[in-house]
């Protein structure tokens, strides 16, 4: 029994388990429902025997959970077994008061060793800067047990994740098309795993049973996000009429305008804070670090490239330009599309 493994990176808490060092806490959060809730099988397989759940097993609510019971349930000692678990698969801190949340801190410092206590939050974004509430809980957590965030995964995690899964089925996934992939889909697991099956299924008719960029680029259709991303691209290059053209088509695709300026500010934001932090001397993998681009560091590199082109001023008015867009597309009565067509050409003239 390990009692105090704090915050861990979800590649070094697989690691724990396997290896047979568990933690009698856990607090398990973020955005991957797919490894989260696959994290609370792999806790529930390694200590608690086969047919035994009836005993050894307790789930409780999170959102009417009695804390006596909770209390109770963790004295209770496990038979023909090493530990009890009590899980909360949908722990939420929103539903506690104050005084109930001070009797389960004091109910996580004194988890007996016969006990292993899952406090499982449903899956969604979590930004800790933000919920002072989860961050202070999390720090209490980890003087005890273990917290794990499922939100932005390692991307060399990733890799290894959708390589394995490609090569229990016979499929060998290079490692510059697992970028590729990442790369035209993003780093949320569920969608990748979507695309990778595609590739398998495509992959088990060819001789050599592999994987490439050639057949990521053949199967796998652009994300709205890698089309606006194109778009900001043709912009900072000043093609505008290239510009136009990929406008027309995103509008075609019906995608709404301001899924479409709220992209192209991030451009912008990446572009602005890369000028900020070269001119006080910061590597972009600093910055990806400070802002939280974890899988996403290829932006900011891209973002440091790119700041030659423009100056502080430039960027400063092209973000005032996006700003007054997403606060006509969400005040205005004005026609949506004439309203994003006016901030392309604005953008593209800088005025």
């Amino acid at each position: 029994m390990v009692k105090n493994l704090p915050f861990m990176e979800v590649d070094a808490f697989f690691n724990e388990i396997k290896n047979g060092r568990i933690s009698n806490l856990y607090l398990f959060y973020g955005a991957e429902g797919y490894y989260l809730e696959g994290s609370i099988k792999q806790v529930l397989d390694a200590i608690v025997p086969p047919d035994s759940e009836v005993f050894n097993l307790a789930k409780f609510s999170g959102d009417k959970l009695s804390l006596d019971e909770l209390s109770g349930a963790l004295e209770q000692f496990p038979m023909m077994s090493e530990y009890k678990c009590v899980l909360i698969p949908d722990f939420s801190l929103s539903s506690l008061k104050a005084d109930q949340l001070k009797t389960l801190l004091g109910l996580i410092k004194n988890i007996p060793e016969t006990a292993v206590l899952i406090l499982a939050m449903e899956p969604g974004e979590v930004n800790l800067k933000k919920d002072t509430k989860l961050k202070s809980f999390a720090q209490n957590v980890s003087k005890f047990g273990t917290v794990v965030n499922f939100s932005n995964l390692p991307v060399s995690f990733i890799k290894r994740s959708l390589a394995g899964t490609a090569k229990k089925r016979g499929i060998t996934l290079r490692n510059d098309a697992a970028d590729l992939l990442i790369k035209k889909c993003g780093a949320s697991f569920v969608p990748l795993l979507n695309e990778l099956e595609k590739q398998i299924n495509y992959c088990m008719t060819s001789k050599d049973k592999t994987i490439t960029t050639e057949s990521v680029n053949e199967l796998t259709v652009k994300t709205t996000e890698e089309s606006v991303f194109a778009l900001g691209k043709l912009i900072l290059a000043e093609n505008a009429e290239a510009a136009y053209d990929l406008l027309h088509q995103l509008l075609l695709q019906r995608i709404p305008e301001i899924n479409i300026i709220s992209v192209l500010s991030s451009v912008y934001v990446d572009l602005y804070r890369a000028d900020c932090a070269k001119k006080e001397g910061k590597t972009y993998s600093d910055t990806a670090k400070e802002f939280g681009y974890w899988g996403k560091e290829f932006l900011l590199r891209n973002a440091y490239h790119d700041t030659v082109k423009f100056n502080e001023l430039q960027l400063s008015r092209a973000l005032k330009i996006l700003l007054e867009a997403d606060t006509a597309l969400k005040s205005s009565r004005a026609e949506n599309k004439i309203i994003l067509q006016k901030t392309i050409t604005r953008l593209l003239t800088n005025v």
